[in-house]
């Protein structure tokens, strides 16, 4: 069993999800769990090999299509006869919480590959410990989960999987000692006696653990990035020809790729609106098809989005949004109008378009309003390292907001975001 906390996306109702963990809890089966399915799909993690690989998996998590990419962007096949996905982000508790496997164990057989720096929490409630309540499991495997630990409860004959770099193993110790020896164990193992611990401080001493390890903090990106579905995509390349931060690459046999999911641009979905079959997916994103849910006859749009925006613009889309003040390919230059119509199309953030130099649809100098007093456009990510984009310069506010304070032509503005 394999249990996913989204730890990142709020679109998988949090109801449901303590729902699930919660009777998770309560049971003896052993289990696993991740704090992100995604990130393990991102880095191509080695134990998504040995999931797919288990007799009959089951996995809580959010759309069985995107349960089933997911995996094989992570270069595991999942099995669909064998495979049940439990959707917590479609289903209510009550049926999901039916429907939960008792009785299974966790595969611990074979010789799995450690990911370098890997590391999870173990739950231990195996010979030479104390077991816990349910209440007590599901505070500790919620804290760790929602901190972006991977965690691993044992049943009660203790054994666990030896697929990670590390492992801190926690538990209810007897006389607050460890066993000397734990079934299944290998590489580098921390004991942590938690008996005396509330979640936070359970918590704490996981990252006191972590930190002499010399492992980084977990859950520091947000996994968001396409993935693709082959069942449905053709090769047509307008993903990966749309793509403004090289995400995908393009093989030799001409197959499209997801190769550094890491470049993409958060809340940033255009490359699957661009896609004529519905084929790119967002399992983040807040709205079907593109987060995985099965596709309808009225999702397919016929490469609608592909032709329409090149007539829209009137050419070339990556000249208009990285050059707003070169001619697109197809003669003339993308009007203020067009601009916005197309970013309004594509859902682009007015901050992406900032960073690639497309503000209000004016050139640098023009006279007008100043397109980031309303959006705080100059303003980058982490920091103004750039000479701002909408020229306003010295008619700007003279007082800087404490977000940008070297940039005057920010102002005053309460359309601020998060890093900006």
């Amino acid at each position: 069993m394999l249990y996913c906390r989204c730890a990142h996306s709020a679109e998988v109702p949090a109801d449901v999800k303590d729902a699930v963990l919660a009777a998770l809890a309560e049971s003896d089966a052993p289990f696993e769990a991740v704090a992100d399915l995604c990130e393990l799909a991102a880095r191509r993690d080695p134990v998504l090999t040995r999931w797919a690989g288990a007799d009959g998996p089951a996995i809580a998590a959010c759309w069985p299509r995107a349960v089933k990419w997911l995996f094989h962007a992570g270069g595991a096949a999942l099995a669909d006869e064998e495979t049940r996905v439990l959707d917590m982000k479609a289903d209510q508790a009550g049926p999901l919480t039916a429907r939960l496997p008792v009785g299974a164990g966790l595969p611990i057989d074979g010789q799995p590959v450690a990911a370098e720096g890997s590391l999870k929490v173990v739950l231990y409630e195996g010979p030479g410990s104390v077991p816990m309540t349910p209440t007590r499991r599901k505070e500790l495997l919620a804290e760790l989960l929602d901190a972006g630990y991977r965690v691993t409860r044992t049943g009660p004959a203790g054994a666990f999987p030896a697929d990670t770099a590390a492992s801190i193993v926690i538990g209810h110790f007897e006389a607050g000692r460890p066993p000397e020896s734990l079934p299944g164990s290998s590489g580098r193992v921390v004991c942590l006696d938690v008996t005396e611990k509330c979640a936070c401080g359970a918590h704490a001493a996981v990252d006191e653990a972590r930190e002499a390890l010399g492992l980084p903090k977990p859950g520091q990106w947000v996994p968001w990035f396409p993935v693709l579905d082959y069942d449905r995509c053709v090769g047509c390349k307008q993903c990966a020809n749309f793509c403004l931060f090289g995400v995908f690459d393009v093989t030799e046999a001409g197959e499209v790729r997801v190769t550094h999911p890491d470049k993409c641009k958060t809340n940033f979905p255009a490359c699957a609106r661009m896609c004529p079959q519905v084929a790119v997916i967002f399992p983040k994103y807040p709205g079907r098809p593109i987060d995985g849910a099965e596709v309808r006859p009225e999702d397919v749009r016929k490469e609608k989005a592909g032709t329409d925006l090149k007539q829209l613009l009137r050419g070339d889309v990556y000249n208009v949004l990285r050059q707003r003040s070169a001619a697109a390919a197809g003669g003339g230059k993308p009007t203020p109008d067009q601009l916005a119509q197309a970013a309004d199309e594509l859902k682009i953030p007015q901050h992406v378009l900032a960073s690639l130099g497309v503000g209000s649809g004016q050139d640098a100098g023009e006279a007008g309003p100043c397109a980031c007093q309303a959006e705080a456009a100059c303003c980058e990510e982490g920091g103004c390292g750039e000479e701002p984009s909408c020229g306003c310069g010295a008619a700007a506010a003279e007082e800087a907001p404490s977000c940008c304070p070297e940039r005057p032509c920010c102002g005053d503005t309460e359309t601020r975001r998060d890093g900006e």
